[in-house]
């Protein structure tokens, strides 16, 4: 009846060439292109769609900013032939952190040139290629492109009890920002920013999820996929926080038989306070749960520089907190890093993890930890650099089996103060068991006029600062720790070329051999 009276209306005030492709019946499709019986938009299809219909897009550059309110199945003639292109966002599905039900799918198609300043509000900006803001959404996207996205505030709340002593504004999710269950299949999502690009600042004093955005309660699968090359900064005068360049999750996420590579993190601030910048990978944070499978998160990168006060930054390649778990199997991390660079007299510079962060129920087997690196560098106060490969702080025990932690290094430099190199391979100040693992040819060194480079291979004992476990265990079960090394200044100390440990540590069929300068300090 519905499509009869439409018919009838647009008989009767000549509704354009839209009006034959808006003569369907449920479950039909209708085109979207040049030809006279295509509707000349995507809005407009969608606006005439009914539930469970299918859009077909023709080849060509279709305009963005398209809201999607229904189930439809948006089916492009390729992704390389198809472009969907402009808006803030490009595409958003169901109302803004609404709750009602749609089925959407999309694919084989571009989604490109989106630049979202405004939404939901000019200070707070979610979703530059995809937005699912409604958590009844069910999503799927295949075979497609989301690239060249770009998320940023346009303004600043002022100081007050939301920002604290100083102006801020926070953008999320340059690829996709996703509230609801989505499935990503043969698909890459590259080259998205949020907050500054490398040619235009933002106002942002925080910037989160370069590729992906994954919000509590949300559900997230993404299979045979390639997140890479997306980024997040923050620039003076606001810029103090930046996270996770590939994909933040706080819901659930599932990763299999993909990529996760080439992710930017970057602070680059003047901020007389300590700045913070973390996860160039993928971040499992708040109540946050993840399957990563079959999957390589390699060069990924953090970097963090302050010419007003400290830094504090970590995790190159995968972080978890202390409220999620994480399933890492058959997988590589390898060559990400982090980098920390402070200039004032007497700022701290301090980095972690170059490949893993384990902080929550985090179980490891079957995987490769290689070529992480973690640098830091000051005239003078603290630079302390730790944890290449493996980083573990857990309250409760957690395991790595099966895998290799490989070619890692940590490097701290100062001309002025105190230099800290630990834990090249692993740093443990939690409960980890390494179980069938080799540790090997890790690097630890450390340059200026006093200080510690400990633990070529691993690290093992209680970091005496708030937040940290009070209670540290390792275990190191028909494991290897072989041909590690430190180097450091003359007066630097040189302790455990391949294992230091000042807490409880178990041995059980583990060869600690041809490490330099020592094979272990404390055992």
């Amino acid at each position: 009846m519905k499509r009869i009276v439409l018919t009838m209306l647009c008989a009767a005030v000549g509704c354009a060439a839209a009006g034959a492709a808006a003569q369907t019946a449920q479950g039909a499709t209708v085109c979207v292109g040049a030809t006279p019986t295509c509707f000349p938009t995507i809005q407009a299809a969608v606006d005439a769609a009914q539930d469970g219909d299918t859009i077909e897009l023709g080849p060509g550059t279709f305009a963005g900013g398209i809201t999607i309110d229904k189930s439809v199945e948006l089916v492009g003639a390729g992704a390389a032939a198809t472009i969907v292109a402009g808006g803030g966002p490009v595409i958003t599905i169901g109302e803004v952190f609404g709750t009602a039900e749609q089925t959407v799918s999309i694919s084989r198609v571009t989604i490109t040139g989106g630049l979202n300043n405004s939404q939901p509000d000019e200070q707070v900006t979610f979703g530059g290629g995809i937005w699912v803001p409604s958590s009844g959404a069910t999503v799927t996207i295949a075979d497609s492109v989301i690239t060249g996205n770009r998320v940023t505030p346009q303004s600043t709340v002022p100081p007050g009890e939301f920002c604290g002593p100083f102006p801020c504004a926070f953008a999320l999710g340059g690829g996709i920002d996703n509230a609801g269950t989505l499935t990503v299949t043969n698909t890459r999502i590259t080259d998205n920013e949020v907050g500054s690009t490398k040619a235009l600042p933002s106002v942002a004093s925080g910037a989160f999820g370069g590729g992906i955005v994954n919000r509590e309660d949300a559900s997230l699968t993404l299979r045979r996929s390639v997140v890479a090359g997306n980024r997040v900064a923050v620039t003076s005068p606001n810029g103090r926080l930046a996270v996770a360049g590939g994909i933040s999750d706080t819901g659930a996420l599932v990763v299999e038989d993909s990529v996760v590579s080439g992710n930017d993190v970057v602070v680059d601030a003047s901020f007389q306070d300590e700045v913070n910048a973390f996860t160039g990978g993928i971040e499992v944070t708040q109540s946050g749960a993840a399957t990563i499978v079959r999957t390589a998160v390699n060069g990924n990168s953090v970097r963090a520089a302050n010419a007003g006060g400290a830094v504090l930054a970590g995790v190159g390649g995968i972080s978890t907190d202390e409220d999620v778990s994480l399933v890492l199997r058959n997988s590589s991390v390898s060559q990400n890093s982090v980098s920390v660079s402070v200039s004032p007299e007497g700022a701290n510079a301090v980095a972690f993890a170059g490949g893993l962060e384990i902080e929550g129920a985090v179980e490891v087997s079957g995987s490769r930890f290689v070529a992480n690196n973690v640098r830091a560098s000051g005239p003078s106060g603290l630079v302390a650099s730790a944890g290449g490969g493996i980083f573990a702080e857990a309250l409760a025990p957690v395991s790595v089996s099966d895998s290799f932690v490989i070619g890692n290094s940590v490097e701290a430099s100062t001309t002025g103060g105190f230099v800290i190199a630990q834990g090249a391979g692993v740093l443990n100040a939690g409960q980890l068991t390494l179980r069938r693992t080799l540790v090997a040819a890790n690097r630890a060194s450390a340059t200026g006029p006093a200080g510690l480079a400990q633990g070529g291979g691993v690290w093992n004992g209680l970091i005496e600062l708030p937040g940290f476990p009070e209670v540290v265990e390792l275990a190191l079960v028909d494991s290897a720790v072989l041909g590690n090394g430190l180097s450091a200044s003359s007066d630097v100390a040189i302790q455990g070329g391949g294992l230091f440990t000042t807490a409880p540590l178990t041995l059980t069929g583990t060869l600690i051999a041809g490490n330099r300068p020592d094979q272990c300090f404390g055992c």
